[in-house]
Formats: structure tokens, C-alpha cells, sequence
């Protein structure tokens, strides 16, 4: 038997969707190379943890739109993030359960996180966190955050907002990180020519 951190699209018709983490977190949802040691996988998690999903979920809502979902720290991977899109998807939408952070400044960093992955890609970003920071963030980075009495964690409330439904892809959901290995392999070489032209002369008489 296998068990899977999922989530589920349900409508009044029943479950519409389903999407199996990939990204499971080592030590907390499975037991790298827990096969080959599995006496210390049942010390480290003797219910037997999870297994990873394989395919990314592309969620669709009838005349509305179309969504991902990113399960806890999969949404800071900007790798992972760009390729659930698909170049299909309008919004992303993250589910957490930031509690084993406690009262720490875990949750607000995870939080932060999630900003860069809306703006990458261009697309908005719906968050719901148990425990943690739940937030709405636009296609420019803009966030609204739910607060209830000056609090953003470990309360109880609700925020709704109307998001605008993005179109088309980034250079950076289309190409990924060529960029930045583009700026590595130029600066590489720029101080690969500004060493040589600083070596001592060496000459001979």
C-alpha cells in the first residue's frame, strides 16, 4: 500500500482533480535511499512516510480558468513551479501547514518565497496556510495579506479576493535559468581574461 500528500479539486459533481506532491521533504515525508537502510527508515519514520507523485495536476475550473498547485515547499523551487505551469495554467495555488515552524520566523520566510515564483512566471499567487501566513499575491508581486487583530499566524479568519487571470508565459517559464547560466559563463570568462592579461612576463636571456 502507498500513501501520497495530495490535494483534490471537489465541485458538486465530486473530486475534479488530483495531484500527487513530487517534491516530499527528506527526513519529514520520506527517507532518502530509505530502500537500502530500512531499519533506519523505521526509526525515522515508523509509519513509512510518503511516496512522490510523478505527474504535475493542471487543474481547470469551467469558464474561469485553469490553476497548479504546489504542496507546502514545492513552491520554493523555481524549477518546479515553472514546469507545473505547463505554459497552461492562470494562477498558482499554494497549501501549507507551516505549524511545525512554530512562532518563528520560518513562516514569514516561507511566505516570502512564494513572491518571487508569482512574479517569475507572472502569474497570480493564492496562498492558504494553516498556521501560517495565508495571502494573496499579484502578477507584479503585490501581496495582500490575511491579519486578524495584527496577527498572521496561528489565527482564525478569511480573505477573499477577485484575481485577474493571467495569459501567455515569461521569458523565464519558457526558458528557465538560461539567463543566469548565460551572466555565469560571461563573468567566468571575463576573469578568465582579466587573469591572463595579469600574468608576470617571463623572459629569457
Amino acid at each position: 500500500r502507498k500513501y501520497f500528500n495530495s490535494s483534490f479539486l471537489f465541485s458538486p459533481r465530486g473530486i475534479e482533480g488530483r495531484y500527487d506532491k513530487i517534491h516530499l521533504v527528506p527526513f519529514g515525508e520520506f527517507v532518502p535511499w530509505g530502500r537500502l537502510f530500512p531499519y533506519w527508515r523505521r526509526i525515522i519514520l515508523p509509519e513509512g512516510g510518503f511516496e512522490a507523485g510523478k505527474d504535475f495536476t493542471i487543474f481547470k475550473i469551467p469558464n474561469q480558468g485553469k490553476f497548479v498547485v504546489l504542496i507546502c515547499y514545492e513552491v520554493i523551487f523555481p524549477h518546479l513551479v515553472r514546469k507545473s505551469l505547463g505554459g497552461q495554467a492562470n494562477f498558482i495555488v499554494n497549501i501549507t501547514n507551516d505549524a511545525w515552524f512554530g512562532k518563528t520566523a520560518g513562516p514569514y520566510q516561507h511566505a516570502a518565497m512564494t513572491t518571487f515564483r508569482a512574479v517569475e512566471n507572472r502569474r497570480p499567487l493564492v496562498r492558504a496556510a494553516n498556521t501560517g501566513i495565508s495571502l494573496f499575491i499579484d502578477a507584479f508581486g503585490r501581496r495582500e495579506i490575511l491579519k486578524v487583530k495584527g496577527q498572521s499566524i496561528f489565527t482564525r479568519g478569511t480573505l477573499t479576493k477577485e484575481i485577474t487571470l493571467a495569459k501567455g508565459s515569461t521569458l523565464y517559464t519558457r526558458y528557465g535559468d538560461v539567463f543566469a547560466y548565460l551572466c555565469l559563463i560571461v563573468t567566468l570568462t571575463t576573469l578568465i581574461i582579466l587573469r591572463s592579461s595579469l600574468l608576470p612576463l617571463r623572459c629569457s636571456l
